[in-house]
């Protein structure tokens, strides 16, 4: 076995780097491929020095699987991390070709594939949103009026909040269009859906040669519309017996719907009043400091868990029933929050009841927004705790309630 744990990229939050962390504590050695050099500025300043940074075109499979027999050839990889959605299908495909202990990438690039996991999903008898797969602008408004408007637009293949939002009509559609549908050539697919009103829910598992074990339910705010950008999550969470049952049972046959056989899942519901409708699957763990949250909860080390998958070690592990909940925040500018640096704001997280935590966006160029659009132009993540999700969200609220 190599020395080298090689990380593919990292979430817009920086939270990938917590398997690598991990794995730096563990004694492996640490190589960060990205495609972007700027996300060097997002690499913890603790661990900045223990990390080597190389740059390619992860977008691309065999650029990608050219660098990764490089650096295996001349160093030894001892295991591969990824969370990143824009590449990950690439990275499942490279392991899998390579021999590297990965999610398979026929799971991964089902997943990936929003139309196909919805009819999946429609086989088994889970309740999906009426939608329509749309290649350019006229389809697109198309398809808006035929859905009626407000709809739903995002990538076919993508997943979290990049390039998610809401359209009330035509003339927004058309803006849409000109913004995302430019940046792609080729057969570039957009899926366009009916609005669904509810609160969001996701169940966070792990699957072991083909067996899920549930870990819970964290349920989802998002910021203002037009954007879906979550900017809350509270782990754990419970919706009642009767949703909370069906929607974990639904994961499960959706997860061996989709031949996945090992790694962390992230798959999201929203809670209509006619029931849960699915929304998508991730191959990879929640993102942000979810995994955080999680770990806090039910007292496991979820990016332990990461790079045992990524090593190829037997992954087993027994949870706690949760004695504390855990509320993650994902902070944007107020004109309060603006006029604070971070020592200000850890003062008054301070003064607030409990143990409250802050993380500054670790991409130290990055500038932060008044409105959320996507996870790029955050302030930082808060965590706030309780001894129920209630309690962890009510003290989140006081403290941004104080952030104007």
């Amino acid at each position: 076995m190599g020395n080298w744990m090689l990380q593919v990229e990292c979430l817009s939050t920086g939270a990938g780097f917590e398997g690598l962390r991990f794995a730096i504590g563990a004694g492996f050695k640490a190589c960060f491929f990205t495609s972007i050099k700027e996300k060097a500025a997002m690499i913890p300043a603790d661990i900045e020095k223990n990390i080597r940074i190389e740059i390619c075109d992860t977008q691309d499979y065999q650029s990608l699987r050219t660098k990764i027999i490089e650096l295996n050839s001349s160093e030894g990889i001892a295991g591969i991390l990824c969370a990143q959605d824009d590449c990950i299908e690439n990275v499942a495909k490279v392991a899998a070709s390579l021999g590297f202990p990965f999610t398979s990438d026929s799971a991964v690039r089902c997943s990936k594939d929003k139309p196909r996991m919805k009819e999946l999903a429609r086989i088994k008898g889970i309740p999906v949103a009426r939608g329509l797969v749309v290649q350019n602008t006229k389809e697109l408004c198309n398809a808006g009026e035929s859905l009626q408007f407000p709809v739903f637009v995002r990538p076919a293949n993508g997943s979290g909040s990049m390039n998610a939002q809401i359209c009330h009509n035509s003339s927004a559609l058309m803006e849409y269009a000109n913004s995302v549908l430019l940046q792609y050539s080729g057969n570039f697919e957009i899926l366009v859906e009916e609005v669904l009103y509810g609160p969001l829910v996701s169940v966070e598992a792990i699957t072991v040669n083909g067996v899920t074990e549930i870990l819970g339910l964290s349920d989802r705010t998002l910021g203002a519309q037009p954007y879906a950008v979550e900017i809350e999550a509270t782990f754990p969470c419970d919706f009642g017996g009767p949703v909370s049952s069906k929607i974990t049972q639904w994961t499960k046959e959706l997860l061996v719907a989709s031949a996945f056989d090992n790694g962390l899942s992230h798959t999201e519901f929203i809670v209509t009043r006619e029931g849960p409708y699915f929304i998508e699957l991730n191959p990879r763990l929640g993102g942000a400091l979810l995994g955080k949250a999680i770990s806090e909860a039910l007292k496991i080390d979820v990016y332990a868990i990461q790079v045992d998958f990524a090593l190829g070690k037997p992954v087993s592990f027994t949870h706690e029933l949760p004695e504390i909940a855990v509320c993650m925040s994902i902070m944007y500018n107020t004109s309060t929050l603006n006029s604070l640096n971070n020592d200000e704001l850890m003062q008054i997280l301070e003064r607030h009841p409990g143990q409250n935590t802050f993380q500054p966006n670790p991409n130290r160029s990055a500038t932060a927004l008044m409105q959320p659009k996507d996870f790029r132009g955050f302030r930082g993540i808060m965590l706030t705790r309780g001894e129920s999700p209630e309690l962890a969200k009510a003290q989140a609220r006081a403290i941004l309630s104080h952030l104007g």
